[in-house]
C-alpha cells in the first residue's frame, strides 16, 4: 500500500515535524485544558482563535489573553495549570496515522527532529504517549553529528551557546524531567520511576537529583522546597 502522506518533490536530508497537530492529534485535548484552566480565572477562550494562535507558546497566549481581557492572570501559575490538565488528558491522546506511517516508513533512514511552540515537556509526553521516542537511540555527540552531517565541535559549541548547556547535561536534565513526573503520575516507587525515566539504576538517579537540585528525591518530593527548587530548575 502506498504512503497516504504526499511530500513535495525533492532531495530531504531530515525531516522536521510539527508535534501538535502534525504528529498528534493533540488540538482538541489542549483546547479543553486551555479552556478549563483559563475558567478558573474567568477567562474565555473562543475556539476559532486558539486555533489561529495555534504554534503560539503557552506563555505567549497567556500574557495576550491578559492584555486583551485587562486580566493579571500569573503566566506561570496558569501554564502550569493547563500543562497538568493536558497531561492528564493524554492517555485519550491519538496520533495522526499518514504521520506516523511515513515515520515508521523512513526511521533509520533519515535524521528526524521535532519542532514545536509547546513545552518541551509536553512534547516529550505526547511523543511517550505514543511510544515515539523508546525507539529513538540515544546517540554521542560524534554519531549524533554523523547522522545530522556536521562537525562535531561545532554541533557542540552550537548547542551550548542556543541551551547554554552540554548535550551531556541536556540529557540527563530531561531524564530528570521524566522522573519526576512519573513520580507525579503514580508510576510507582521511586525505583520504578527512575527506571521508566531512562535511569541504569535508582542510585545514579539519586545521584543526579542531589547534583541538580541540591537534595535527596524523597527531601524533593516530600518538603517544601519543591516548589521553590522547580521554578529556579525550569528558568
Amino acid at each position: 500500500m502506498p504512503p497516504r502522506l504526499t511530500l513535495p518533490a525533492g532531495d530531504f536530508h531530515a525531516y522536521l515535524f510539527d508535534c501538535d497537530g502534525t504528529i498528534v492529534d493533540s488540538m482538541p485535548l489542549h483546547y479543553i485544558a486551555w479552556k478549563a484552566a483559563l475558567a478558573e480565572w474567568s477567562c474565555t477562550f473562543a475556539e476559532d482563535l486558539f486555533y489561529a494562535w495555534g504554534g503560539l507558546p503557552t506563555a505567549t497566549i497567556i500574557a495576550r489573553l491578559n492584555a486583551q481581557r485587562g486580566l493579571s492572570m500569573p503566566v506561570e501559575d496558569v501554564a502550569r495549570r493547563k500543562e497538568d490538565l493536558y497531561y492528564e488528558a493524554l492517555p485519550q491522546l491519538q496520533g495522526v496515522p499518514e504521520v506516523l506511517e511515513h515515520i515508521a516508513a523512513q526511521h533509520g533512514r533519515i535524521p528526524f527532529a521535532v519542532v514545536s511552540g509547546s513545552t518541551r515537556e509536553s512534547v516529550d509526553a505526547s511523543l511517550r504517549t505514543l511510544q515515539l521516542l523508546e525507539a529513538a537511540p540515544e546517540l554521542g555527540l560524534e554519531a549524533l553529528a554523523g547522522q545530522l552531517r556536521a562537525n562535531a565541535t561545532e554541533l557542540s559549541r552550537h548547542f551550548h551557546r542556543d541551551l547554554g548547556m552540554t548535550l551531556v547535561r541536556y540529557r540527563t536534565r530531561l531524564r530528570l524531567l521524566r522522573f519526576i513526573r512519573a513520580v507525579d503520575s503514580g508510576a510507582g516507587d521511586l525505583m520504578t520511576a527512575a527506571m521508566a525515566a531512562g535511569f541504569g539504576s535508582y542510585s545514579q538517579c539519586h545521584r543526579t537529583v542531589h547534583a541538580e537540585l541540591g537534595c535527596a528525591p524523597r527531601q524533593y518530593f516530600g518538603s517544601e522546597l519543591r516548589e521553590q527548587i522547580q521554578l529556579a530548575y525550569d528558568e
